[in-house]
């Protein structure tokens, strides 16, 4: 079990369900406040922010980097996803943990984040994951950034320099190290022989070991491939549960909210494009849907959903004939 000190969100379902099932000491509501002494909570209190911790788990907003976003904005534009960037850089600077896990769209500006993460002491890398790869019978495919202290002292130092009051000395013992890793701290002062253990330790260094993490890392991540055994009906609710029959309800509503209006001109226009470049011709097979608006979904489909979806008609035609294909 992980213990976490605190959990951070803008958006209040996400509060919600944090709180709801992990109950964190604290629930922040804007990471950009982090790299002050004090944030302001979900409910409105400023409380001090803690800094004493051994991993910063972070996904910054997306909305700037978005292949859907028509007006995307660079890092240093100090969008919505650039501010939130720079708030956890802010509290990385600060407090130092001594690893960072951060998440994002692949179309993020990865590069450039591991440049930010240099300029700070810390040496960075980032690789792209698929849920469906990974235990989960679905796909997301998101992109992942590690990034280690390169100036944190020697983690077994550290242990033993909090001496007995914080952990009993027979308890601590030496972690199983890698050839390359002795010779590194040996080259930065910091080796562990009896000598190193009673003396004072000297002020950290960056050592190869910590860069050498980075590529096992990777590795690792790859060894732990592995479709899902379940199916996706495992993870979903009886078709006669009541709260499918409400969810089908509310989904079939026509909608009154405020978002803008997509130019159906240009996305329609983009799926004839790839109608043409994999040859999938020109029918509709799965709606029959017709030029003025009409579509006729099969007896199984969800005709009440269906019919108030008229605009993605075009959309489940051409996966249906991918699916047929086998594309």
């Amino acid at each position: 079990m992980l213990a976490t000190d605190c959990h951070c969100s803008s958006l209040i379902a996400s509060q919600a369900y944090i709180e709801r099932n992990f109950a964190p000491p604290l629930l922040f509501r804007d990471i950009r406040e982090l790299g002050n002494d004090a944030a302001t909570t979900a409910y409105g209190a400023k409380r001090p922010v803690p800094g004493e911790v051994d991993v910063l788990i972070a996904g910054t907003s997306c909305v700037d980097y978005s292949n859907l976003n028509t007006k995307q904005k660079g890092i240093e534009q100090k969008g919505e996803s650039g501010q939130t960037f720079w708030g956890m850089l802010g509290w990385v600077r600060r407090h130092r943990p001594p690893i960072v896990i951060q998440e994002n769209v692949c179309s993020a500006p990865w590069e450039k984040m591991t440049e930010y993460y240099a300029l700070e002491g810390y040496a960075a890398t980032f690789l792209r994951v698929d849920t469906k790869n990974h235990y989960v019978p679905h796909t997301r495919t998101r992109v992942y950034l590690l990034a280690i202290d390169m100036k944190a002292p020697n983690r077994f130092k550290a242990a033993l320099a909090r001496g007995p009051a914080a952990k009993p000395k027979e308890a601590i013992t030496k972690p199983k190290v890698h050839e390359a890793d002795e010779e590194a701290d040996e080259e930065a002062g910091t080796g562990g022989g009896e000598e190193g253990n009673s003396a004072a330790p000297l002020a950290p260094k960056p050592t190869r070991a910590r860069c050498n993490e980075l590529p096992r890392w990777k590795a690792s991540i790859d060894e732990m491939a592995r479709p899902s055994s379940s199916s996706l009906e495992a993870f979903l609710l009886p078709s006669d549960d009541p709260r499918v029959h409400r969810a089908r309800m509310e989904l079939s509503k026509p909608k009154n909210d405020q978002r803008k209006v997509v130019d159906w001109g240009r996305c329609i226009t983009r799926h004839e494009r790839a109608r043409t470049q994999e040859c999938l011709g020109n029918k509709r097979p799965l709606t029959r849907w017709v030029s003025q608006g009409h579509a006729t979904l099969p007896d199984f489909a969800w005709h009440d959903w269906g019919s108030a979806q008229v605009r993605c008609a075009a959309t489940r035609d051409h996966a249906s004939l991918m699916i047929s294909d086998g594309l």
